[in-house]
């Protein structure tokens, strides 16, 4: 005899990555090779990684992944624009300071590489 058992085939509802999600940092960008920058935040809230001063060209808020390193969490993340391109985010996040780059590509141009130095706002 054959015995079927009924399975909870609930769907859970999807994580945000774990150590971010719902921090945010204040600091400044800028171009590398550049020693000074613009003043930018970065946010991490329901999964979604927000370049603020990148809205105003368009950047949409994206999705990140992050995961421990080094003492600190690392993460990665995409903000898309339908008219200015793509800026994948690669940084750090080490007692409450971040440290991160930005690659920025936009069809028809050069790629452009920034800076990111920051801390946790309060």
């Amino acid at each position: 005899m054959l015995a079927v058992s009924a399975l909870d085939v609930t769907p859970t509802p999807a994580q945000p990555p774990a150590g971010l999600d719902g921090k945010s940092f204040t600091g400044q960008m800028g171009k590398r090779g550049e020693k000074t920058g613009d003043r930018a935040e970065l946010l991490f809230k329901d999964g979604k990684f927000r370049f603020a001063a990148g809205e105003g060209y368009g950047f949409d808020p994206g999705p990140y992944t992050s995961r421990e390193a080094g003492g600190g969490i690392a993460f990665e993340a995409e903000t898309r624009s339908a008219k200015e391109g793509t800026m994948k985010w690669k940084g750090t996040v080490t007692g409450g300071r971040v440290n991160a780059t930005a690659n920025w590509s936009k069809p028809g141009k050069p790629a452009q590489e920034f800076w990111y130095i920051g801390k946790r706002m309060e």
